[in-house]
């Protein structure tokens, strides 16, 4: 999908088996939203990026778990 602002005639600048639509009278469209033959809407919000730890983070996580194995198997 590409959005294109011309005065010139579309159908005269591109391939003609390209199909064009105006969306000049749609609120907001913008490159990936969807369109289901007889509306657009905006696309879904991505998933937040999980956040990456830090190396102190990860080393804690580690202590914890190795103090609950050690609690673990002195009771096994």
């Amino acid at each position: 999908m590409e959005l294109v602002t011309t005065a010139a005639d579309v159908g005269m600048l591109y391939h003609p088996l390209l199909v064009w639509m105006d969306v000049s009278s749609v609120q907001g469209v913008a490159l990936g939203w969807h369109y289901d033959g007889t509306r657009w809407s905006a696309p879904e919000a991505a998933p937040a990026s999980p956040v990456t730890p830090s190396i102190a983070d990860l080393e804690s996580r580690l202590a914890l778990l190795a103090a609950q194995v050690a609690e673990m198997s002195n009771h096994g």
